[in-house]
């Protein structure tokens, strides 16, 4: 097995080494993609005690199963945290995009969705995201659309979808996104929050139909297929999704 080669820039032949180091063949042919193969299958088999191998071998960290083990209350911590960010975010997105879309040179609209995207960021980097991904990700995969103008064209059908299991926390975030649907009884607020979604990207001059993007009612089943295979990300999804509501949702979409 190959062994990484590690530079340290306080060496004083670290511009020697690394010139050398960028100037020697590459190889990306079959015995690489073997390499990576093995490692994959062998982590697969061994759990953490392979993991824990490979980060002292290539990344030279000595960890074990223990060190790196998440616990309940620090895992319970970053949801807490995670939401708040949510929170945030959805308020100083919601209530900026259309003045920033609109009236681009508006400094403290573009302010808030800048600070509100880094918001958004920090809370998806430590929370699963689940559907709208998994049906965003062959359109850009198949047709090369833009990975947020994906999801944005799926999301509204995916609210839809997810309702039945999700209805309470569209409820308590409606307002939050949208100040208009406060104090509303909780089911008006939850089905104007999927409303209010699919109102927005017509009000904000996006494209909003797959038909748009390329996509045609042939092209749905290998969507649907494709999306299926996310299973990363729809484990996470409040509603369970199959192939057939996958392609409901594109057939929406389209």
């Amino acid at each position: 097995m190959a062994n990484i080669t590690r530079l340290d820039s306080a060496d004083a032949d670290f511009a020697a080494k690394l010139d050398a180091l960028l100037e020697r063949e590459t190889d990306t042919g079959d015995d690489v993609q073997h390499l990576v193969a093995d490692i994959l299958a062998d982590v697969k088999q061994r759990g953490n005690a392979a993991l824990c191998e490979f980060t002292e071998r290539f990344d030279g960290w000595a960890c074990t199963a223990e060190s790196i083990a998440i616990s309940r209350e620090r895992m319970h911590a970053a949801w807490e945290a995670v939401s708040d960010l949510a929170r945030q975010a959805l308020e100083l997105l919601g209530g900026a995009i259309r003045t920033a879309c609109h009236q681009p040179k508006d400094r403290d609209a573009r302010s808030a969705m800048l600070l509100g995207s880094m918001l958004a960021g920090m809370a998806f980097a430590n929370a699963p995201v689940a559907a709208v991904h998994a049906l965003a990700y062959p359109l850009g995969g198949h047709f090369h659309v833009p990975h947020g103008l994906s999801n944005a064209l799926v999301l509204p059908h995916v609210l839809a979808f997810n309702m039945p299991e999700a209805e309470a926390l569209y409820a308590e975030l409606a307002p939050i996104a949208f100040p208009e649907l406060a104090g509303r009884p909780a089911p008006a607020r939850a089905s104007g929050f999927v409303d209010a979604f699919k109102a927005l990207g017509p009000a904000l001059g996006m494209q909003t139909r797959l038909s748009e993007v390329g996509v045609s009612h042939n092209n749905l089943p290998l969507l649907a297929e494709d999306a299926m295979k996310q299973t990363r990300l729809l484990v996470n999804n409040p509603r369970e999704m199959t192939y057939d509501a996958a392609l409901e949702i594109y057939e929406a979409a389209l």
